[in-house]
């Protein structure tokens, strides 16, 4: 299902209701938000959580506000001011943006959820710990200049990989049109083909009509191969026993497959490309 999560709250809680409603503890989203920010999650349920990992590699859309002329020890609006500098002119700014468009290194937020020495390091920053993050390969696809407000704040629109901080992107831009910079507002629009616009807030979900099923447009969706099983093949298949090409409507392909039985998903496969051997992924109980 696509949620759009509200701003003020962790990604983490706007999934309370969904776990409710949906009566299982099973449930996960793909790509978390700050709590500042608002937007799309992804919501996979049951074992299809497993594909968290698939739906979260996509490239990302956001809109973002980035304040100009003061710097904060999050990179957003719930830090502290820790260094200012004149405003630039939004001319400065618009020229500055095309030197972060392609592959390149970036600096994580001292306040993330990435770990150094067994801790969050957003954990060791609030204790007053000097915190230092290695640089990682990103890429931003585009940049786009959305607005210019208050004399201080533009608005972008950001495509990027997986993996990157806008609010190392704010700090970033900042420094390089001789300011400083931080998020002001986020929102992610688009994970992928998956648009925030077709989302649904937390307080209006409902499963009956929100949760969609696994189909084989959603395997396209994630580049991912699809194979339908022979009906009389099921049990053969449920019950995990050697694959054979003979099971399933065609030849399953190179790399990872969903199988699908009468339209349901039922679990993946993989094809070694040198062996040619065909191995299981995960079955879901969906079928079972």
């Amino acid at each position: 299902m696509l949620l759009h999560k509200p701003t003020g709250i962790t990604s983490f809680r706007a999934l309370n209701g969904i776990k409710f409603r949906l009566g299982t503890g099973k449930v996960g989203h793909a790509g978390t938000l700050d709590p500042f920010a608002e937007g799309l999650l992804i919501v996979l349920c049951g074992s299809l959580t497993r594909l968290n990992e698939r739906f979260s590699s996509f490239d990302k859309t956001y809109e973002a506000s980035i304040r100009l002329g003061s710097e904060t020890d999050t990179l957003d609006t719930e830090g502290v001011v820790i260094a200012s500098a004149p405003v630039p002119s939004r001319r400065d700014f618009e020229e500055a943006l095309p030197r972060f468009v392609g592959d390149q290194m970036q600096v994580p937020p001292v306040f993330s959820a990435i770990h150094v020495d067994g801790k969050r390091s957003h954990e060791l920053a609030r204790n007053g710990k000097a915190v230092e993050l290695a640089p990682r390969p990103v890429s931003i696809r585009s940049i786009e200049m959305m607005g210019w407000s208050d004399e201080v704040t533009a608005q972008v629109r950001v495509t990027c990989s997986k993996g990157t901080y806008i609010r190392s992107l704010a700090r970033d831009i900042g420094l390089a049109c001789g300011s400083r910079g931080y998020l002001s507002a986020l929102k992610r629009t688009a994970i992928g083909p998956f648009l925030d616009s077709m989302a649904v807030d937390p307080e209006g979900f409902d499963p009956a009509v929100h949760v969609s099923a696994f189909t084989s447009d959603t395997a396209r969706a994630l580049r991912l191969g699809s194979v339908a099983l022979k009906p009389q093949s099921a049990l053969h298949f449920m019950n995990g026993k050697v694959l054979a090409d003979a099971l399933f409507e065609e030849i399953p392909t190179e790399g990872s497959s969903c199988v699908f039985l009468e339209g349901d998903f039922v679990g993946m496969i993989e094809r070694d490309a040198s062996s040619r051997a065909l191995s299981y992924g995960f079955v879901s109980g969906g079928r079972e």
